[in-house]
């Protein structure tokens, strides 16, 4: 069943400095309108108010410059059948930064977003909670309703940083001052897929996840932070660009196939589309900007009558927790280079605390990924029980009552992957799992100490025997009881002064009684930080011990694939309606960058196509149909055991594989 909700959306990033001249020149209402329908765009986003805080409609509280645009573009919207909504940045507003100093965000060290006298200002952050931020929001709020026929307002901005952890909300206020004045807007906050925002989802009715996989963000941001959002329960748009790089990069368009690529991996996690474009002053809707959002926006319109009313299907969950507002990890493999660095620099511990936090949820989230595991994310109020395999990133805080809690998930049936400190009751040396009998006895003496595993690796029994594999981010150092398999032990670094000479210190091939990898019934469990070790180096070998325990602990996947580890695979189950067959839908989303140095964009624009990839699907559906609806093949259907198979044929930028009985 539909929710109302459009799939193909545009936002329409537009700031500009009082200097700037021909602002809003090349607007032409019909023209605007045709190229979006042109376009296959749905809805669009359009500013009311820029960072600059110059208003695009007339007000009793201007900023530096007024252009009365909004409603042009508003009503050109209305007549061509495009929904609109009135972009407004709260909290980001340089003239107000300029004018009341005191209405800024002091940061602990006793400074604010203003740089020194002559430079640009970067991003001067206003206090949420300051009344008088909060009285020209709304009155600005109050006009924009007033004066335009808009279906909503976005409100971008709502949270105290750019990655900040703080406890500052005030979506609140802003929801029920709109509907206050006109019910039936719809609200919308900007990036509220970060913890902390289960307590006031209830504010919006649509949920933006901004993530420009070539700026800051990577492509590992976007995915990770779905999963959490679509559990939220409201509708979920994920936000690419069109731009080569980041937000404002004139010149810079995307490749028609790495946007489709990008957007193709967005309705596979069950989420909208929502591209940022920037038209320039002028205001005029660049032609070749929307050929290729058009050619990537006719793609989803084809596949739309299998993304509605369809919902993501998984069978497990990572658990996290941390102070609100952390994200779940940012590759950093985007355009700015300094700009983690320049976080960092801050010495926030809070700030530290949540980003490591969060990079170990997103290393697992990685790995499951890379195993085609369905999954979501979590927090500690959900019912998590439901899940037939929860995964534990290692800085989750595991108190007597979680405990106990999993322990009982464990004895009904549940399965546990765990790492490092998430296996232990707190700052104790207690070890949670009953079935571990386990003790902590501290961290590994160095900073890099080393593994040995036992048995096979990669098939080969005999070609690994004795190497001792590097723990890049450290280790703890366990003790278990009987009948508990070890997989693999600590080997701690020689101590001989001779080898400190600036590299590693090398192994002393002297293996401990620590156990690294253990498994007992219905538990894995690994003593290195798992997530932040994959996600920071990537180490083959993590994968491998990570494959062998998941083997162990959800033999049974819902879906299997031949499709290689950089594939996304996901699932979607769309109801029987009265127009339409029930559907099991496997998404295939080929993610084949070029070669980039490292730490810098990835380029999907040459793809290497993926050729006759099986698909077992474990569904409970007699199915008598298949098939891949984005080229509209029909593929043979096969029964072998308890799975529907199918191959296909070709997947150049991405397959929709549809089961239907």
């Amino acid at each position: 069943m539909s929710d109302g909700q459009p799939w193909r959306k545009v936002i329409l990033d537009f700031n500009n400095s009082p200097e700037v001249h021909g602002v809003g020149a090349g607007f032409d209402p019909a023209e605007f309108a045709a190229t979006l329908r042109a376009a296959h765009v749905e809805a669009v986003v359009v500013v009311a108010k820029d960072v600059q805080g110059n208003c695009y409609f007339p007000s009793a509280r201007p900023g530096p410059a007024t252009w009365d645009l909004l409603r042009g573009q508003v009503e050109a919207c209305r007549a061509a059948n495009l929904r609109v909504q009135a972009l407004y940045p709260f909290a980001w507003d340089e003239h107000l930064a300029q004018r009341h100093p005191e209405w800024l965000v002091m940061r602990r060290d006793r400074r604010t977003g203003l740089p020194p006298v002559g430079e640009v200002p970067d991003v001067s952050q206003l206090c949420l909670s300051h009344p008088g931020l909060l009285e020209v929001a709304l009155t600005h709020t109050g006009e924009i309703l007033r004066q335009c026929a808009v279906d909503g307002m976005w409100f971008d901005m709502v949270n105290p940083g750019p990655l900040s952890v703080a406890e500052c909300y005030c979506a609140r206020c802003l929801a029920e001052h709109v509907r206050s004045i006109r019910p039936e807007v719809q609200v919308t906050c900007n990036t509220l897929a970060v913890l902390g925002s289960a307590d006031r989802v209830s504010t919006v009715d649509t949920i933006e996840i901004e993530g420009m996989a070539t700026g800051v963000w990577g492509y590992g941001y976007l995915p990770v932070h779905a999963r959490y959002a679509r559990t939220l329960g409201r509708p979920v748009y994920g936000m690419p660009g069109r731009f080569a790089t980041q937000w404002g990069d004139y010149g810079g368009l995307k490749h028609p196939l790495q946007l489709r690529t990008e957007l193709a991996g967005i309705v596979a996690n069950g989420l909208r589309c929502d591209i940022g474009d920037d038209p320039g002053p002028a205001l005029r809707l660049d032609p070749a900007v929307y050929a290729t959002i058009g050619e990537a926006y006719a793609e989803i319109e084809r596949i739309q009558p299998y993304l509605e009313g369809a919902v993501p299907v998984t069978e497990a969950a990572i658990l996290a927790d941390g102070p609100p507002l952390t994200q779940f990890g940012v590759d950093g493999g985007g355009a700015e280079d300094g700009w983690l660095a320049d976080q960092l620099a801050e010495g926030l511990d809070a700030f530290v605390e949540g980003f490591v936090r969060g990079a170990g949820v997103a290393g697992a989230a990685r790995l499951l990924m890379e195993r085609q595991l369905q999954f979501d994310i979590v927090d500690l109020t959900a019912d998590f029980e439901r899940y037939r395999l929860l995964v534990l990133p290692e800085l989750l805080t595991v108190d007597a009552g979680l405990a106990a809690r999993l322990n009982r998930y464990l004895d009904a049936g549940g399965a546990v992957l765990a790492s490092h400190g998430a296996l232990r009751v707190g700052e104790s040396a207690e070890l949670w799992p009953a079935g571990l009998s386990g003790r902590y006895h501290g961290e590994a003496e160095f900073e890099r100490p080393y593994t040995s595993i036992s048995g096979p690796i990669l098939g080969d029994d005999q070609r690994y025997a004795g190497y001792d594999f590097a723990l890049y981010e450290g280790c703890a150092r366990w003790t278990v009881g009987p009948g508990v398999t070890v997989h693999a032990r600590l080997t701690e670094p020689t101590a001989d002064p001779v080898h400190l000479t600036g590299y590693a210190v090398p192994p002393s091939g002297v293996v401990s009684e620590y156990a690294t990898a253990v498994q007992a019934p219905g538990l894995g469990a690994l003593a290195f930080p798992l997530g932040r070790s994959y996600l920071n180096h990537g180490y083959w070998i993590y994968r491998e011990l990570t494959a062998r325990l998941l083997d162990g602990l959800l033999p049974e996947p819902l879906v299997r694939t031949t499709a290689p580890a950089s594939a996304e695979v996901t699932l979607t189950h769309q109801p029987r309606t009265a127009t339409g067959p029930e559907r099991w839908i496997v998404h295939l989303v080929n993610h084949s960058p070029l070669r980039a140095p490292r730490g810098r964009v990835e380029f999907l624009e040459d793809p290497i196509p993926l050729r006759d990839i099986e698909i077992a699907l474990a569904a409970d559906l007699a199915v008598t149909r298949a098939a891949e609806v984005r080229c509209g093949v029909e593929l043979p259907v096969r029964r072998t055991g308890d799975r529907w198979c199918v191959t296909v044929p070709e997947t150049r930028v991405a397959a929709t594989v549809v089961f239907e009985g």
